[in-house]
């Protein structure tokens, strides 16, 4: 689980600050879409962290806490990271 954690936020990071930035005047036509979906990746970054996080922390492996550290540190630059896009979700557009 601790796999999964890591492929699932290493993927949204890819996908939002490499894949995105680059697709620039396309990605500007689907910003309704991007936030919503990057939210989505967020909610399952904190679930198969969370799992992950429980299951290092039944386990008798030898790296149990670097594992368990690994998975906290996960699950704090996900929350943060979703309330800066949440703020920016909910907040009123910028008149031109």
């Amino acid at each position: 689980m601790a796999h999964a954690a890591v492929f699932v936020s290493g993927v949204r990071c890819v996908l939002m600050y490499m894949v995105l930035p680059a697709a620039g005047p396309v990605v500007s036509q689907f910003d309704g879409v991007i936030l919503p979906v990057n939210l989505a990746l967020h909610v399952l970054t904190l679930v198969t962290t969370t799992l992950a996080f429980r299951r290092a922390r039944r386990s008798d492996h030898p790296w149990r806490r670097a594992l368990m550290t690994l998975a906290v540190f996960f699950f704090v630059f996900s929350l943060v990271t979703m309330a800066g896009e949440l703020l920016i979700f909910m907040s009123p557009p910028v008149a031109p």
